[in-house]
């Protein structure tokens, strides 16, 4: 990932400081380019995917709780509850859990996230932990999501620092240049995707588990790629 900002802004004594990633504007722009380097494909991914989609929603709540964006972590969440991972498993690994209980290949998965995520960069061992539990199309399809969810992550923190700004609190580390565009685009297409997660939570209140996730809890609880 690029150097997106981490700096603590500055306050008054006793404030709470928001250390949340954020972007610039350029910043966005270049890892949306590296994304867009992997040809993601949202149908495959998630319609004809190659990566479990159990895995793939525990690696963006893992992603989420690296960047603290707050949008992500209800979303995957909420997902990850409707294939039927129990919520206390997601609450563990939104705080940091490593994911052991699904095995090898999931706790690989969570490391290499946690990891992209964080540097941008992956140690050489993890890099080959991961090529030995994942295809080739497995890893791309795993970094596809790594990337889009640090894309969104920060992209909904930054519209946080906007509306932080319209409550007369800005960060200092953060310029309403970049806040508004970002801030605009988090609402044009964030706003439909949280919209999803707010029916998958009713719908899973309502009706239980998906009924794939009910028939096959076995597979379920693997957590391993398909």
């Amino acid at each position: 990932m690029t150097g997106q900002s981490r700096m603590p802004t500055p306050g008054a004594a006793g404030k709470k400081i928001d250390r949340r990633r954020i972007y610039s504007v350029r910043q966005m722009l270049a890892d949306a380019w590296k994304l867009c380097e992997l040809r993601p494909d949202p149908v495959t991914i998630y319609f004809r995917p190659a990566l479990d989609p159990v895995t793939r929603e525990l690696v963006a709540v893992a992603v989420s709780e690296v960047n603290e964006c707050r949008y992500c972590t209800f979303v995957h969440g909420e997902w990850a509850r409707w294939l039927g991972v129990p919520g206390e498993e997601i609450d563990a690994l939104a705080a940091g859990a490593r994911g052991d209980g699904h095995g090898s290949a999931l706790a690989v998965a969570i490391a290499y996230a946690r990891a992209l995520a964080d540097t941008g960069t992956l140690p050489a061992e993890l890099a080959a932990m991961t090529r030995s539990h994942f295809t080739e199309e497995q890893r791309r399809q795993l970094e596809v999501v790594v990337r889009a969810m640090s894309i969104a992550g920060r992209a909904g923190n930054t519209a946080d620092a906007f509306l932080s700004r319209l409550q007369g609190e800005p960060r200092g580390d953060s310029r309403c240049a970049d806040e508004l565009p970002i801030a605009i685009a988090v609402g044009l297409f964030g706003g439909a995707v949280y919209g999803v997660a707010l029916i998958a939570a009713a719908l899973r209140r309502l009706g239980g588990e998906r009924p794939e996730a009910q028939a096959n809890p076995a597979a379920r609880s693997a957590g391993m790629p398909s």
